[in-house]
């Protein structure tokens, strides 16, 4: 989100549980969801990448719930919220949940 109003969309749509307060002039605020297990929810957030014209994050799986050996394949998006400082970022990057997800182009 690069302003109030997508940040509003986003509050509305319900994609985080505290909304953030980013300084639009110099920040931009980031969702990454990735799908993980609804009987095995456990996710890492390892990383973000920032490179010439790339944005993506690094997960690891979380360990199993105990008494659990197989997780289900169904897929529940767990946000996580960046706010990141547009100095930081290219004018122009593919912004995508992992490296080698579906590419979404932006422009800030």
């Amino acid at each position: 989100m690069t302003s109030e109003r997508g940040l509003d969309r986003a509050a509305a749509d319900r994609w985080f549980d505290t909304r953030p307060e980013p300084d639009f002039d110099d920040e931009i605020v980031v969702v990454l969801a990735p799908a993980v297990s609804g009987s095995c929810p456990g996710i890492v957030f390892d990383g973000l990448t920032i490179t010439d014209d790339r944005v993506f994050g690094t997960f690891v799986d979380g360990p199993p719930p105990l008494g659990t050996d197989v997780c289900t394949s169904d897929a529940n998006p767990v946000a996580f919220v960046f706010i990141i400082d547009r100095a930081a970022l290219p004018d122009s990057f593919t912004l995508s949940v992992v490296e080698d997800s579906g590419l979404i182009g932006c422009l800030l």
